[in-house]
């Protein structure tokens, strides 16, 4: 059975530190948050997929304390095991360049992660999120982080414009946000994507600092779409503090999908202003339904595929809960890791073996899929004589699979499988 939770541990910073648990590392993020760049181009290189963001804070002048961070699914990396538990080291680095492309600052991390049985060490939906800082000058600057798997060699790169503020020009200032995913009242996950997809609750993490020297003051919150219409209004209040940290929850259920903005106004002045967006549940459009139920196909049979797809649209979602619950390993709690896993493993198919055929229908997309990630890959780029094909290893299971590409058009296709 596929499983998997998402998990957020504290890094290590050059030395070992004492790992915290999910909720205490959550509230300790909650004292940072989430730049939203519109115009930054982000490029993805190499194998390793995550994801990354920066966030200014005000912490005295001449510099701004900028944080940086970053998560990535568990099955990204190859873990080894040690002992009763299996462990996977990486390096991440992190390096500025100017307007002018020269280099201002930068640094390298070591960190792991640690997983308590085989299994998660294939999940694709726990997530290890962890984050680096930096005190650096106001400006603009092209950011380089790059996460290096120690035992694999395989590393993934991200470039990416990112903006530190300057603060202290005004008597009430706000720091960039963070957006949080709502998985239950008591576990809150950073989202850096700040991307919400049949989501029921989100909330808003920030820091304000004043000098007002008024005793207390309202703040102003507000939902406003892409056609200017508001949602959601509230009203914060804040007392004369040099720092305050808040979180604004909000219902998004009823929202329609659509670009939003999240709006800070005081005295009927916009002080922030900050991007995400709101996706359609999959079950109320047939097309992205019917689609999710195809991608099913390596684990349903074929009656319950067909329940599934004949069911009328005000039934779909009772239907399509009701498989899923079946292979839920936490039946108790709100969140279904096996649904999870699947579909991150269908995600993931689909961003790197996709094309003309999206990534979960190709053979190494199926593969994916029901195995996981491979503990090792064994490539065989194009020859005279030959053409390219790869062969993957479960070292677990003893399984590997031989994929060639006929044609060296990118089609690889599943020609050999069974034990070593």
């Amino acid at each position: 059975m596929l499983m998997g939770v998402i998990r957020v541990r504290k890094p290590i910073h050059k030395r070992a530190k004492t790992w915290l648990t999910a909720i205490l590392l959550i509230n300790l993020l909650a004292l940072f948050s989430v730049w939203v760049f519109p115009q930054a181009e982000e490029k993805r290189k190499g194998e390793i997929a995550f994801k990354v963001r920066g966030s200014s804070f005000y912490e005295g002048k001449p510099k701004t304390k900028f944080l940086i961070y970053y998560d990535f699914p568990y099955d990204q990396l190859s873990f080894l095991k040690r002992d009763s538990i299996y462990a996977a080291s990486f390096d991440i680095s992190v390096v500025f360049y100017d307007t002018a492309g020269e280099q201002v600052g930068g640094d390298i991390w070591r960190d792991q992660v640690t997983a308590a049985n085989f299994e998660e060490t294939k999940s694709s939906s726990m997530r290890f999120a962890s984050y680096v800082e930096f005190r650096i000058l106001s400006g603009l600057y092209r950011m380089e982080v790059k996460l290096e798997d120690l035992s694999s060699a395989r590393s993934g790169q991200i470039q990416k414009d990112v903006l530190v503020r300057s603060f202290g020009q005004s008597d009430l200032e706000v720091s960039d946000p963070i957006f949080l995913h709502f998985f239950s009242d008591t576990l809150r996950i950073p989202n850096p994507s700040a991307e919400y997809y049949g989501a029921t609750r989100i909330g808003v993490r920030f820091e304000i600092y004043s000098s007002s020297g008024v005793d207390s003051f309202p703040l102003e919150t507000s939902l406003v779409d892409s056609r200017g219409k508001v949602w959601n209004r509230g009203v914060v209040m804040l007392k004369d503090r040099p720092k305050q940290t808040k979180t604004v929850v909000f219902s998004v259920d009823t929202l329609p999908p659509d670009s939003y903005s999240f709006v800070i106004t005081l005295a009927d002045t916009t002080r922030a202003r900050w991007p995400f967006l709101v996706r359609v549940p999959f079950f109320l459009d047939a097309e992205q339904y019917l689609e999710r139920v195809d991608a099913m196909q390596y684990i349903a049979s074929k009656d319950e595929l067909r329940k599934l797809k004949e069911s009328a649209s005000k039934e779909r979602i009772t239907a399509y809960r009701e498989f899923w619950k079946k292979k839920d390993p936490t039946p108790s709690t709100e969140r279904n890791e096996a649904e999870e896993e699947y579909f991150g493993r269908v995600n993931y198919a689909n961003q790197h073996f996709g094309g003309l055929t999206p990534g979960w229908k190709t053979d190494r997309g199926m593969v994916y899929i029901l195995y996981g990630r491979p503990d090792d890959i064994e490539k065989h780029p194009f020859e005279i004589d030959q053409p390219s094909s790869e062969v993957w290893y479960y070292y677990s299971s003893g399984l590997e699979f031989l994929f060639v590409d006929e044609h060296n058009l990118g089609k690889y296709e599943l020609k050999r499988w069974g034990r070593r």
